[in-house]
């Protein structure tokens, strides 16, 4: 499967117009930097709010979803923590997937980081309880494979909110990692509140070395150069002719000195 999405990516990258060129000519693709945004710390302080911890109390008792409140709350967040402009939009944003598909957040790609693409889920009493907050966490991630090529560098993170202890254990089955530190303990006995992340690297790292393959399918689909032909060898030699056998004489023939001798009178 992974196989088919780097050749699939591969192709969209070539309608896209990015160059294959070997490693020191390729410019932008190659100027990358490998820092990401620390959002671990940025969610810790952003838990550590008297006026968050309050909201987080509430929303274990609703029945209803809070994803909206928590984007609307971790854009200012983001923003402040990495000095962001203000009036940059990076919440759900359009252009990042090849289907209509909006993404929670994007922070763009600076001199200093690498851009991130971030997908938002969060545990409620209705559909999302418990170990049921496990499928759509695992439809975030697939998000990753309809990344367009424009955004192939960025860093991949799906982020869950969860307060149950049957959440918790569902979300690590599945490879999210509470992050440390980003935790409140909700009074009145309702749980725990976490904050989970996992990044998924294994496909932003196969993109920025897709160049490298695109590079040596171009090289290797080159038609090689022609060679002059090889000089024709000797021609084979004609086979012998058949020797005759020996003709054998008739018993009783003389030789040549008796040749025309008449027989003897008789006296």
């Amino acid at each position: 499967m992974k196989s088919l999405i780097t050749l699939l990516s591969a192709a969209a990258l070539l309608a896209s117009g990015i160059s294959a060129a070997p490693s020191g000519e390729r410019g932008a693709i190659e100027a990358r930097v490998t820092r990401d945004y620390d959002i671990d710390t940025a969610i810790v302080n952003w838990m550590k709010k008297p006026l968050v911890q309050k909201r987080l109390k509430g929303v274990c008792s609703t029945d209803g979803g809070w994803e909206v409140w928590a984007q609307v709350e971790l854009e200012d967040e983001f923003k402040e923590g990495f000095a962001l402009d203000e009036n940059l939009s990076i919440r759900e944003k359009t252009e990042v997937y090849m289907n209509s598909k909006r993404a929670d957040f994007v922070l763009p790609e600076t001199n200093r980081v690498k851009g991130m693409i971030i997908e938002l889920k969060c545990e409620n009493k209705n559909e999302q309880k418990g170990s049921a907050i496990k499928t759509p966490v695992g439809k975030d991630k697939d998000k990753k494979f309809d990344v367009k090529p424009a955004f192939a560098g960025y860093t991949f993170v799906a982020l869950t909110m969860a307060y149950s202890p049957e959440a918790d254990k569902a979300l690590t089955k599945i490879g999210m990692h509470a992050i440390p530190n980003a935790k409140y303990v909700v009074p009145g006995g309702k749980g725990t509140m976490k904050a989970y992340k996992e990044i998924l690297k294994h496909y932003t790292a196969d993109m920025e070395d897709l160049t490298d393959t695109l590079a040596n399918l171009m090289s290797n689909s080159r038609p090689a150069s022609p060679t002059a032909p090889k000089p024709a060898g000797p021609a084979p030699k004609a086979p012998a002719a058949p020797v005759a056998p020996p003709v054998k004489k008739p018993a009783g023939s003389g030789s040549g000195s008796g040749k025309g001798k008449k027989p003897a009178r008789s006296v």
